[in-house]
């Protein structure tokens, strides 16, 4: 059946990425932890390395949850079938939801990933710079807020992790929020499904037997 094809590959990579944002969601967390340990550059090195991988992965699956969306979407104009109409449109829809919150949330981690790579040493700043145009003995003591980005394991740590109410990545990417979104469109999506594939055995005359059916609903 063209739908349960499309829907169980849209759902397949859907459910894939929502292991993955659950998997950065303690990537961010051990990188947050990286700045209060002494072999910080070195941990933050591998989980930088674990985070771009898997934003990798959504950023290349999530174009083939779209095809699959779409798909379901054109389906949806060319049926008669009132009911199937509708339960195909809200399953494409919901689907389509989850996809774009996917995206936003592989965008967010993509700007993390700049962030973390950015190296602006006190070398790099303007102070500095001005610095190495002044004579010997000269000294620029203005600060011009070109302030160097700090790395771990660059001071001695002060504490042995971030303070308990202290703002993270996932607070201003609001990421809770972002899963519980995908989750419960997902749950939408596989409800609607189910519908789908109920009034095609009813049309085809066929029973609760017929072996294409959606695959288990998503949840990240």
């Amino acid at each position: 059946m063209r739908f349960v094809e499309h829907y169980n590959v849209a759902a397949v990579e859907l459910t894939a990425n929502d292991v993955r944002i659950s998997t950065v969601d303690t990537t961010l967390n051990d990188l947050a932890g990286d700045y209060y340990k002494h072999d910080g550059a070195l941990l933050a090195y591998d989980h930088r390395i674990k985070l771009m991988d898997d934003v990798s992965h959504m950023l290349t699956s999530i174009p083939v949850e779209q095809r699959a969306v779409n798909d379901m979407l054109a389906q949806a104009k060319l049926t008669t079938n009132p009911a199937r109409h509708a339960a195909l449109q809200e399953s494409a829809s919901a689907l389509q939801k989850s996809v774009d919150r996917q995206r936003a949330v592989a965008y967010d981690l993509s700007n993390v990933v700049h962030v973390l790579m950015d190296k602006h040493g006190s070398e790099d700043t303007m102070e500095a710079r001005i610095q190495e145009t002044l004579l010997p003995g000269e000294n620029f003591s203005a600060h011009l807020g070109d302030d160097p980005v700090p790395q771990p394991g660059d001071e001695m740590p002060v504490r042995s992790g971030p303070e308990k109410n202290q703002t993270t990545a996932q607070d201003v990417m609001q990421y809770s929020r972002q899963k519980s979104i995908i989750g419960a469109n997902e749950t939408r999506a596989a409800t609607a499904a189910s519908k789908v594939v109920t009034t095609c055995v009813q049309e085809s005359g066929g029973g609760a037997g017929d072996p294409a059916q959606p695959v288990a609903s998503p949840r990240p």
